[in-house]
């Protein structure tokens, strides 16, 4: 019997107190080749956000992990990745994660191969492989008409208090 009001733990990986007892996972054998000139000269990767960097980099660490091909995907290495791992990973929250995945998704980083989901009452990750898409990403276009209408009015009203200020 235990000695504070609070409950028994639902499952054997939850502390009393309610965290988790597994902790973070390790990621200590995992690697990746980075050639940082043939990120950083990339406009695509200069767009991204911090932690879609971070979530990149993880990603890469995957897709070099993943020396098993699949071939129904046409040979190319697929990996599992899901938004409780990035959780747990880089300590962010779901909704931050799920901004970084669709980022780099949009930017051509990674392709998804299959979106996951629930099958049969059990969820399923989504599996991805890594893109080259992202090279020849381009920024959109700037709108600059506001900037522009707002600098255009700050010179009106100045020239207009001087037109009233000389007379």
């Amino acid at each position: 019997m235990t000695t504070s009001n609070r409950p028994e733990p639902k499952h054997k990986s939850t502390l009393p107190n309610g965290r988790s007892a597994k902790g973070v996972p390790k990621a200590k054998n995992w690697y990746a080749m980075i050639h940082i000139y043939d990120l950083v000269a990339f406009p695509a990767w200069r767009s991204l956000s911090k932690t879609a960097t971070d979530m990149a980099i993880i990603v890469m660490a995957k897709h070099s992990k993943a020396a098993a091909y699949n071939e129904k995907n046409g040979g190319k290495p697929v990996f599992n990745f899901t938004a409780s791992e990035a959780e747990r990973l880089l300590g962010i929250s779901r909704p931050t994660c799920t901004k970084a995945l669709n980022d780099l998704k949009d930017k051509g980083f990674i392709d998804v191969i299959d979106p996951g989901g629930i099958t049969y009452g059990k969820g399923r990750p989504a599996i991805y492989t890594w893109s080259s898409r992202w090279k020849s990403w381009e920024a959109p276009p700037r709108n600059n008409t506001n900037i522009l209408k707002a600098r255009s009015m700050r010179n009106g009203t100045r020239s207009a208090k001087k037109e009233s200020k000389a007379a």
